[in-house]
């Protein structure tokens, strides 16, 4: 009733075993509790043992992920690392914005009314064009 040979259209050439039989996996404890003891105990035997090489297997692999996750980490860590030590690292430009925003600032404490002014202006946006181009300047000079 569970077992049947599936028929195909063509017949098989003599000497060919026939097709194995499909089995559905309803029937399939009958057709094991039917079996002999000896084949019973090789099959349970050999089921044991690949169950146990695969959970081997899988344990090892899951070791080496979270291992490779580790290493990754770390990686990740320390060019994080790196990277924030790059831009904290003391330069030139920062030196100059901080002379010209003092500047700045002392000026239009001393002098709040000359502010309002359209030479003070002019010249005010003429310091920090000047900023501008020394701070281009920086960037875009070779590294030394």
């Amino acid at each position: 009733p569970g077992r049947g040979v599936s028929s195909g259209s063509a017949a098989a050439p003599p000497g060919t075993p026939p097709p194995p039989e499909t089995v559905q996996l309803e029937s399939l404890p009958k057709i094991v509790l039917d079996l002999e003891p000896t084949a019973f105990d090789l099959l349970l035997s050999e089921w044991k043992d690949l169950e146990e090489d695969f959970m081997s297997s899988t344990q090892q692999l899951f070791q080496w992920h979270r291992a490779h996750l580790a290493d990754c980490t770390a990686g990740l860590n320390g060019i994080q690392r790196r990277f924030v030590d790059f831009l904290q690292r003391p330069d030139k430009k920062q030196r100059l914005v901080d002379e010209f925003v003092q500047n700045f600032n002392a000026f239009s404490e001393e002098y709040p009314d000359m502010r309002k002014q359209e030479q003070t202006k002019e010249e005010l946006h003429q310091r920090a064009d000047d900023l501008r181009e020394r701070l281009l300047e920086l960037v875009e000079a070779p590294p030394a």
